[in-house]
Protein backbone atom coordinates (compact mmCIF):
# COMPACT_ATOMS: atom_id res chain seq x y z
CA UNK A 1 0.00 0.00 0.00
CA UNK A 2 1.00 3.20 -0.70
CA UNK A 3 0.05 7.09 1.03
CA UNK A 4 -0.86 6.23 4.42
CA UNK A 5 -0.51 7.71 7.49
CA UNK A 6 0.23 6.38 11.18
CA UNK A 7 0.93 8.26 14.49
CA UNK A 8 4.18 7.66 15.67
CA UNK A 9 4.04 4.51 18.85
CA UNK A 10 0.87 3.17 17.28
CA UNK A 11 -0.09 0.03 15.25
CA UNK A 12 -2.91 -1.20 12.92
CA UNK A 13 -3.80 -4.72 11.91
CA UNK A 14 -2.80 -4.18 8.06
CA UNK A 15 -4.94 -6.87 6.06
CA UNK A 16 -2.94 -9.58 3.74
CA UNK A 17 -4.67 -10.60 0.81
CA UNK A 18 -4.39 -14.35 0.00
CA UNK A 19 -6.16 -14.20 -3.25
CA UNK A 20 -8.74 -16.83 -1.97
CA UNK A 21 -6.43 -19.42 -0.78
CA UNK A 22 -6.90 -20.46 2.84
CA UNK A 23 -4.58 -19.94 5.99
CA UNK A 24 -2.95 -23.03 6.51
CA UNK A 25 -1.16 -23.76 9.67
CA UNK A 26 2.57 -23.61 9.94
CA UNK A 27 5.65 -21.70 10.33
CA UNK A 28 5.92 -18.07 8.71
CA UNK A 29 8.46 -15.28 7.57
CA UNK A 30 7.24 -11.48 7.71
CA UNK A 31 9.63 -8.76 5.87
CA UNK A 32 8.32 -5.46 6.06
CA UNK A 33 9.59 -2.09 4.36
CA UNK A 34 7.81 1.29 5.73
CA UNK A 35 8.93 3.91 3.91
CA UNK A 36 8.86 8.32 5.05
CA UNK A 37 10.21 10.71 2.49
CA UNK A 38 13.96 9.52 2.54
CA UNK A 39 13.50 7.30 5.96
CA UNK A 40 13.11 3.62 5.66
CA UNK A 41 12.44 1.03 8.28
CA UNK A 42 12.86 -2.83 7.75
CA UNK A 43 11.49 -5.90 10.06
CA UNK A 44 11.94 -9.58 9.53
CA UNK A 45 9.70 -11.34 11.86
CA UNK A 46 9.01 -15.25 11.95
CA UNK A 47 5.73 -16.32 13.29
CA UNK A 48 3.85 -19.27 13.56
CA UNK A 49 -0.04 -20.11 12.90
CA UNK A 50 -1.52 -23.29 14.87
CA UNK A 51 -4.45 -25.09 13.41
CA UNK A 52 -6.90 -22.98 15.58
CA UNK A 53 -5.88 -19.54 14.31
CA UNK A 54 -5.68 -21.37 10.32
CA UNK A 55 -9.47 -22.08 10.99
CA UNK A 56 -10.48 -18.76 12.77
CA UNK A 57 -8.68 -16.64 9.69
CA UNK A 58 -10.32 -18.57 7.31
CA UNK A 59 -13.75 -18.64 8.71
CA UNK A 60 -12.78 -14.50 8.72
CA UNK A 61 -11.74 -14.09 5.12
CA UNK A 62 -14.58 -12.82 2.97
CA UNK A 63 -12.72 -13.84 -0.11
CA UNK A 64 -12.96 -17.53 0.62
CA UNK A 65 -16.21 -19.62 -0.72
CA UNK A 66 -16.85 -21.27 2.95
CA UNK A 67 -20.43 -22.50 0.84
CA UNK A 68 -20.86 -26.28 0.58
CA UNK A 69 -19.79 -27.77 -2.78
CA UNK A 70 -23.43 -28.81 -3.91
CA UNK A 71 -22.38 -30.53 -6.82
CA UNK A 72 -19.76 -32.26 -4.91
CA UNK A 73 -22.74 -33.21 -2.64
CA UNK A 74 -25.06 -34.02 -5.03
CA UNK A 75 -22.99 -36.32 -6.91
CA UNK A 76 -21.80 -38.36 -3.38
CA UNK A 77 -25.62 -38.68 -2.62
CA UNK A 78 -27.00 -39.86 -6.14
CA UNK A 79 -23.44 -42.57 -6.12
CA UNK A 80 -25.05 -43.17 -3.06
CA UNK A 81 -28.46 -44.12 -4.08
CA UNK A 82 -27.36 -45.60 -7.27
CA UNK A 83 -25.50 -48.17 -5.03
CA UNK A 84 -28.47 -49.02 -2.98
CA UNK A 85 -30.61 -50.16 -5.96
CA UNK A 86 -27.99 -52.27 -7.24
CA UNK A 87 -27.57 -53.69 -3.95
CA UNK A 88 -31.67 -53.97 -3.67
CA UNK A 89 -31.67 -55.81 -7.00
CA UNK A 90 -29.02 -57.91 -6.47
CA UNK A 91 -30.69 -59.44 -3.31
CA UNK A 92 -34.53 -59.58 -5.15
CA UNK A 93 -32.79 -61.58 -7.96
CA UNK A 94 -30.67 -64.29 -5.27
CA UNK A 95 -34.20 -64.13 -3.77
CA UNK A 96 -35.72 -65.09 -6.90
CA UNK A 97 -33.09 -67.74 -8.33
CA UNK A 98 -33.73 -69.41 -4.03
CA UNK A 99 -37.45 -68.97 -5.01
CA UNK A 100 -36.36 -71.19 -8.09
CA UNK A 101 -34.58 -73.63 -6.30
CA UNK A 102 -36.91 -74.60 -3.72
CA UNK A 103 -39.38 -75.62 -6.42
Amino acid sequence: KEMMQMAPNSNFNFPISLEGDRFRSGNYVLDLTAKSGENEWSWTREFTIDADDARKLNREDVMIDNHANWWMIGSIVLVILLLGVILYLLIQKKKARANEQEQ
